[in-house]
């Protein structure tokens, strides 16, 4: 995946200004802006930004009636091809400050099964810390 066409937001900018869009309150935008560097990463096969996205709409707009036809599109087209559910359970373990073996415990697994999918979450989101992974998933005004 190349540089964006003349004209045309990279994905992984799209992002961030949807961080902005929330920070302002304006969270149909932000939703829908997400939809789309989401949408568009996974179109241009840029993985990593294209399941951050599907992160953020996961942690901004489940549950919040924020259910346009972008953000459901964006849902169908990047769900089968990133992140488990197994692993966006892990992430939200770890981004509560869970150590590995307490992983472990509470999915009834083995810490060397959570090393391996944290490790596999750490490679499709091309980052390779847990505090990169606080920062590939939460908007800067949060933290």
């Amino acid at each position: 995946a190349g540089a964006p066409a003349p004209g045309r937001i990279d994905p992984a900018e799209l992002l961030g200004r949807a961080d902005t869009f929330r920070a302002l309150g304006a969270n149909l935008w932000a939703g829908d802006t997400a939809a789309i560097a989401c949408s568009r990463a996974h179109a241009d096969g840029q993985t990593a930004v294209a399941a951050r996205a599907l992160l953020w709409l996961d942690a901004h707009t489940t549950g919040t009636g924020a259910d346009t036809p972008a953000i459901a599109n964006a849902r169908l087209s990047a769900r089968g091809s990133h992140l488990t559910t197994r692993e966006r359970d892990l992430i939200q373990l770890v981004m509560a400050g869970r150590t590995n073996q307490e992983i472990a415990a509470a999915l009834y697994i083995s810490r060397r099964t959570v090393e391996s999918h944290v490790h596999n979450i750490f490679k499709k989101l091309g980052i390779r810390s847990r505090e990169e992974l606080g920062n590939s998933t939460e908007p800067s005004e949060s933290r």
